[in-house]
């Protein structure tokens, strides 16, 4: 993945130029992200459902605000995967991409607080 998935005008447009605000909507961004990622794999490997919607609902409206549609059509393959019983080949395979996106998501966000630091 080399394109941006972030949306950072839409950052600027919520919390303004304010470099600490920035700053600070990054730091939050990087803990939610990751503590996704990590719940992910959990309900994934799980095969939690419920889990995986709670995780989902809590970081979809930032994802949808952030245009971040990778992580959107990811999470939703990965009720798909869950609903009809795939081979855990296919939940590995969706944990890994997942991964990938918010390992993304997270370098962008601290590269942008870099950034505004500097």
């Amino acid at each position: 993945m080399n394109n941006q998935l972030i949306n950072f005008e839409i950052i600027n447009e919520v919390v303004g130029d304010d470099a600490d605000r920035i700053d600070e909507f990054c730091q939050a961004g990087m803990t939610s992200f990751a503590q996704f990622r990590d719940a992910y794999e959990e309900s994934m490997l799980d095969r939690n459902m419920q889990q995986l919607r709670d995780e989902g609902h809590r970081v979809k409206p930032v994802a949808q605000m952030l245009g971040l549609n990778p992580l959107l059509e990811e999470y939703e393959k990965a009720k798909k995967i869950l609903a009809n019983g795939a081979s855990d080949k296919k939940v590995i395979a969706s944990v890994k991409d997942m991964q990938q996106i918010c390992n993304q998501i997270i370098e962008e966000f601290q590269q942008r607080a870099e950034q505004e630091k500097s």
